[in-house]
């Protein structure tokens, strides 16, 4: 059972029935997830946790504005620790380790992830579906990627055929 203490902060998700919880100790901040009944979803042991949006949580807590998007994408959290980035599922399992430079959201049960310099398209288990060499790619919506590559100054779109 959640219980709330001086050190802690909260942030209530209107987009869905969970609250954030930050847990200072030592001028770290530990982020985890719990529902609206006080019971952790995930244990406050990640330094962010991504909303769809851009901007992470720590900096919503500074500009004092709940995040309005979800938490959750199919099912899925972007969450990470020193850095490198993962994916925890609804019950608080760490699906997809924190071994990421960049990850993006699911959608129709596909990421964009940046591992070591390579972008990858993984599924909702990890698994590889494709890799690129590309310098920069960003994804434009659940079909459409747009890359960059800086040695050859190519771009393009690249579509995703699900």
């Amino acid at each position: 059972m959640f219980k709330l203490f001086a050190n802690q902060l909260i942030i209530l998700c209107p987009a869905e029935p969970v609250v954030v919880v930050a847990i200072f100790e030592d001028e770290r901040r530990q982020y985890g997830i719990v529902d609206l009944y006080g019971n952790y979803i995930i244990e406050p042991r990640y330094d962010t946790i991504r909303h769809y949006g851009t901007d992470n949580l720590h900096t919503r807590f500074h500009q004092g504005t709940p995040p309005p998007e979800p938490i959750f994408i199919e099912g899925m959290a972007r969450v990470a620790n020193d850095g490198l980035w993962g994916f925890v599922d609804t019950a608080g399992s760490e699906v997809i380790p924190t071994q990421f430079q960049y990850v993006d959201v699911f959608m129709n049960g596909i990421a964009l992830v940046n591992y070591n310099g390579t972008w990858q398209l993984i599924d909702l288990y990890g698994n590889i579906l494709e890799s690129f060499t590309y310098s920069n790619m960003e994804r434009l919506n659940a079909n459409l990627l747009t890359f960059t590559d800086d040695n050859t100054t190519k771009e393009g779109l690249i579509r995703i055929l699900i």
